[in-house]
């Protein structure tokens, strides 16, 4: 199940247990799933490790980041289109020629990027 340098992880664990501090990390199980590990050191000496199976949650925020990266990428470009816009409304008002109204547009765009 694990999939990792068990060494280094026992490690970790020794080591924050032998100073009296908590310890919690994801560890990548072989098959895929995401398991979160918490190791509380008790008072009298020892500790309580606790393992979640969070891999569901893990994909579900991944989704979540995907789809407010998607918003943010939509949200740009909608704003593009109304710089550009702006920007033709103004070229037809003011008279400017077709190709300089062009090159406005493209430069109001790549700035927004």
């Amino acid at each position: 199940m694990f999939a990792g340098d068990i060494d280094s992880y026992v490690k970790s664990i020794l080591e924050a247990m032998s100073l009296g501090k908590s310890l919690e990390h994801y560890v990548k199980a072989s098959d895929g799933r995401i398991v979160l590990a918490k190791n509380e050191p008790l008072p009298g000496g020892g500790w309580v490790s606790t393992h979640e199976d969070v891999t569901e949650q893990r994909r579900a925020e991944e989704e979540r980041a995907a789809i407010r990266g998607q918003e943010q990428t939509a949200r740009k470009h909608r704003l593009g289109h109304r710089v550009i816009s702006a920007n033709r409304r103004k070229a037809s008002v003011h008279g400017e020629r077709k190709h300089n109204r062009n090159a406005l547009d493209l430069l109001d765009a790549f700035r927004l990027l």
